[in-house]
Parts: C-alpha cells; structure tokens; sequence
C-alpha cells in the first residue's frame, strides 16, 4: 500500500523577501558593503608593518645620536690632550700670529658652542 502525498502539501512555502531583509540586522557587514566593517586582517598587517618600520627609524636615529656623541667625545678628548701638552713656557720659540688668531677663532667658537648647549638645557650662561 503507497500513500499518496502530495508535494505543495508538505514542503513549506518560502518566505518573502521582504521579510528576510526586515529579520537581517541593519549593521550587518551586508549592508555596509566591502571595506566598510571591521577592519580586514590585510589592513591590520599593513598598521604591524608600519609600526615595525617606525620603531626600525627610531632604532637606527638612536645609534646614530649615539656615533655622534661618540665622536665628539673622542674628538673632545683629542683636543683636550693637546692643549694640556701645549706649555706657554716656550710659546714664543714657535708661536706665529696666525696660530694665535686660529686660538681665539677657536675660543670664540667654543664660547658660542657653549652658550648654545647651555641654552638649550635651560642652563643659564656662565660669564
């Protein structure tokens, strides 16, 4: 014995549109289109580059502030040793007039250097 069933019978009718668009949350990545929602793994690679980088920039200006202040330490330290070997005793045996104008250019110059890192710290200016 086969039972006769008929199909339209038993299968549900579908659902409008309308109602699947009213029961769908309006701020759904649906309706906000591509690009528009959270943000895609791609872009959060791309913000990790970019912070990578900026922390590599800021690295590499730190070492090189460092070799600077490396350099004019030494260089500072050179120039230092020099004048202590100088001895004014025997100045005149080989002094001429250029190497005393070169000094006082050279003290002018250290005058200047000093005032400008003095005020730069917020250091007031020796006299």
């Amino acid at each position: 014995m086969t039972l006769a069933v008929d199909p339209a019978e038993t299968s549900p009718s579908p659902a409008p549109l309308s109602d699947l668009v009213a029961r769908t949350p309006a701020s759904s990545a649906a309706t906000r289109g591509p690009g528009l929602g959270r943000r895609s793994a791609g872009g959060a690679q791309r913000a990790a580059g970019r912070a990578a980088r900026r922390a590599l920039l800021d690295r590499v200006r730190e070492e090189r502030v460092h070799e600077r202040r490396t350099r004019f330490s030494s260089s500072l330290q050179r120039a230092t040793k020099v004048f202590e070997e100088l001895t004014l005793d025997d100045a005149q045996a080989f002094y001429e007039d250029d190497m005393v104008q070169r000094l006082e250019e050279l003290q002018q110059a250290i005058g200047t250097c000093l005032e400008s890192l003095r005020g730069a710290r917020g250091n007031p200016v020796r006299e």
